[in-house]
């Protein structure tokens, strides 16, 4: 698993790295920052799945990195001398919280929780692939928090990011909330004409009007316009070709 530390001490990124090193060596360091920009320079270069994150550094605060990315797309450990972030911690659904000094078996824990989470997860892609891999379906079953509900993807427009759930948009002016994230949509339609145009969007190309490369803006057949990033604007193109 591709592992960032962000640590503003030496010391304390070199008992880290000996922690992953003796008693975790499914872990795999691909980078070290000692502050919070260049933390963001590694998150953005390195992608990790997992991110050791001290809650104090020189320039800023473990939060104003997380506020600063796109998506927060990597399990997050906090190591910090102070316990009174807990709750913040939280709040951003960090997979554990550890104090310094740091305990070898807490610290074994907490990487075992991420891993059996990536294993949770896993199992659930792989679940939707195979439930879905028929393609002459229309039918998805949309999870909600109250149960599920089966609608025909033709009427789904597009699914918007909300949190850790996904807003669906359909036909009729109708919204379904699902429990289900944005990525796990992604995997669910990507086979059946949607696509991903922005960290918070997914669309359903054949619902698309029109494309303004000025605006990077793809207006859709219920008259809303969607922002769509600089990096998938090529193969947003590439994939409407093939429609």
């Amino acid at each position: 698993m591709k592992t960032l530390i962000v640590e503003d001490t030496k010391l304390n990124r070199e008992v880290i790295l000996n922690f992953i090193h003796n008693y975790t060596p499914s872990l795999d360091v691909v980078g070290e920052a000692n502050s919070v920009e260049m933390a963001l320079k590694e998150i953005k270069s390195k992608k990790p799945e997992l991110v050791f994150l001290d809650v104090e550094l020189g320039d800023g605060t473990a939060f104003d990195i997380l506020d600063e990315v796109d998506e927060v797309n990597f399990h997050i450990i906090f190591v910090t001398a102070y316990n009174h972030y807990a709750l913040e911690a939280f709040k951003v659904n960090a997979i554990d919280y550890l104090l310094k000094p740091l305990n070898i078996e807490e610290f074994i824990m907490a990487v075992k929780k991420v891993e059996m989470k990536e294993l949770i997860q896993q199992n659930n892609l792989n679940s939707l692939k195979e439930q879905f891999s028929n393609k002459s379906t229309d039918l998805i079953s949309v999870s909600t928090r109250s149960g599920f509900e089966s609608i025909n993807i033709n009427s789904l427009i597009r699914c918007q990011a909300d949190g850790k759930y996904t807003l669906c948009f359909l036909d009729n002016d109708r919204k379904i909330l699902s429990s289900k994230n944005l990525k796990e949509f992604e995997v669910m339609l990507g086979e059946k004409s949607f696509f991903r145009v922005h960290h918070g969007h997914l669309i359903n190309l054949n619902r698309v009007i029109s494309f303004n490369r000025a605006d990077s803006l793809v207006e859709l057949d219920n008259g809303e316009s969607i922002p769509i990033s600089q990096r998938k604007k090529k193969a947003f193109i590439q994939e409407m070709n093939l429609i």
